[in-house]
């Protein structure tokens, strides 16, 4: 039986939110602007401060990278 502190139960979902972390890097800065706009709202969600809770990554950080890739890709 898995349970929620079972290491192979929390690397899935490890494994699983830094995928969704990765999909919201990559259309945050994709072509299409409706998938830009979306993933750059949740990038400024709760939902990023929880899932980068979990992984123990700082929020913060994640936003102002974002920030400053978005302005690379203005020049």
């Amino acid at each position: 039986m898995h349970t929620d502190t079972d290491p192979a139960i929390c690397d899935g979902y490890q494994r699983l939110l830094f995928a969704v972390l990765g999909r919201a890097w990559e259309d945050a800065h994709g072509r299409n602007a409706h998938e830009r706009a979306v993933a750059r709202a949740w990038l400024h969600s709760d939902g990023l401060v929880s899932v980068c809770d979990w992984l123990g990554l700082d929020p913060a950080c994640l936003r102002e990278r974002v920030g400053a890739l978005s302005a690379e890709f203005r020049r």
